[in-house]
């Protein structure tokens, strides 16, 4: 009566029926304990004459994403976040910080502490007699969850590191015929004629800054609230650190006449 337990060793000259067989990680066949070290390809592998195996170059190793890791690996794995390809060590988002897991957990911290200062002024405000006629201010909104916000949703280079980029509503101008307002993030080390060139280049506005006699079609860059021009040679990182920029706040691209003029 074959009851199906156990294996018969592949030894052809064995054949012996073992209920705790060994399985070769080598040829991947059963064998019993006798011949768990005592068959053809472990004999040869001992012997020497097992074919040479693979030379593996130095091209053929995959080099960690994370700046910090030196490890090269055969393989390597690719975080289901921000699509970027790690060693076995640093594969999961939180062994090398994953930049979307961040943002995402900012900007949940972020709403649910609105939702908490939402909750905390109803409470408050139910225990009071509020004048029916009285006009509300419209509410600020709060620059950290606007930065949170654009943080993912914003148009730039994806090549600016996070930790570098500044972010803006943009106004195109009027003869784009584009009302919206677009976020868009650079450089902090980008001078504003820089940042003029790409919104151009993005957004294909004729851009005549660099040529000669042309000043009635000159481009710039302003702060759409103080409707003041923002110096072309400036970097943002100077600006905002002279209080004369803020992080998130809007700024308008218009030809100098039309701005000039309040067409």
């Amino acid at each position: 009566m074959d009851l199906a337990i156990g294996k018969h060793c592949s030894n052809s000259d064995c054949k012996q029926l073992d209920f705790l067989p060994f399985r070769c990680n080598k040829c991947e066949l059963f064998y019993c304990q006798d011949h768990r070290f005592r068959h053809k390809c472990r004999e040869e592998e001992l012997t020497g004459n097992s074919p040479p195996k693979k030379k593996i170059l130095d091209s053929d190793l995959k080099e960690c994403f994370l700046s910090e890791c030196n490890v090269k690996e055969l393989f390597y794995s690719t975080c289901s976040q921000c699509s970027r390809n790690f060693c076995l060590r640093h594969r999961h988002p939180t062994d090398h910080n994953c930049e979307s897991v961040q943002i995402k957990q900012n900007f949940q911290q972020a709403k649910s502490n609105e939702i908490k200062d939402l909750i905390s002024e109803k409470l408050s405000s139910s225990t009071k007699i509020e004048n029916s006629n009285k006009i509300k201010k419209p509410k600020k909104v709060n620059p950290a969850i606007e930065l949170t916000r654009m943080k993912l949703h914003a148009m730039g280079d994806k090549g600016i590191p996070v930790e570098s980029r500044v972010y803006f509503q943009v106004h195109l101008p009027l003869e784009s015929n584009n009302k919206q307002i677009f976020k868009m993030f650079f450089h902090k080390d980008w001078t504003v004629g820089r940042t003029i060139d790409k919104i151009c280049l993005l957004n294909k506005i004729e851009n005549v800054n660099n040529k000669m006699n042309l000043e009635e079609k000159k481009i710039s860059l302003y702060d759409t609230e103080k409707k003041l021009i923002i110096d072309t040679s400036k970097t943002w990182q100077d600006l905002i650190s002279s209080n004369l920029i803020t992080n998130t706040q809007q700024i308008t691209l218009e030809r100098d006449i039309a701005f000039a003029s309040g067409t």
